[in-house]
């Protein structure tokens, strides 16, 4: 690869080659809002190649789903045990029961 350019909603974020053949692109800073649009050149042998793809939005923001609050995502582990608790316990009184 010869050449990286990146930007995140047309603001240029300086791309620096490092050893070994990696990259490393900073933040253009915060004033780029979430929810934008990252596009990233590549440029090798003679090829300019544009990859894009939206910047996640961060959560908590408004328009985002995500954000909204619920305990079943949120805490899908708690929720996760709280049910399989509940479902041994039912077994237990039902094993119980038939065996008295």
């Amino acid at each position: 690869m010869t050449g990286l350019a990146v930007s995140v909603d047309g603001r240029s974020a300086a791309a620096t080659q490092r050893p070994g053949g990696s990259w490393w692109v900073s933040w253009p800073g915060p004033g780029v809002p979430r929810g934008g649009l990252l596009e990233v050149v590549v440029m090798h042998d003679g090829i300019r190649e544009l990859l894009s793809a939206p910047v996640p939005a961060a959560e908590g923001t408004a328009g985002n789903p995500a954000s909204s609050p619920s305990m079943l995502r949120d805490h899908k582990q708690l929720a996760w045990w709280i049910l399989n608790i509940a479902i041994v316990l039912i077994a237990v009184i039902a094993i119980s029961r038939r065996m008295s």
